[in-house]
């Protein structure tokens, strides 16, 4: 019985842990305009990047 016990809060830990991650990953990636011009400024030279603006869920002509 201990030994569920033990298990059982190893696994609750265990997925309160990847929730935090989740959720620190889920904010940092969030849209931040910082890291937006950051990332345009660093690739601005190479052919290879593209950036697409939608504003208000708007359709892609």
């Amino acid at each position: 019985m201990k030994m569920m016990w033990l298990i059982t809060g190893i696994v609750l830990i265990l997925a309160a842990a990847a929730l935090a991650l989740f959720m620190y990953l889920k904010g940092k990636n969030s849209g931040d305009p910082e890291s937006v011009i950051g990332y345009v400024q660093e690739h601005r030279h190479t052919d290879n990047m593209a950036l697409v603006i939608r504003h208000n869920d708007e359709e892609w002509v």
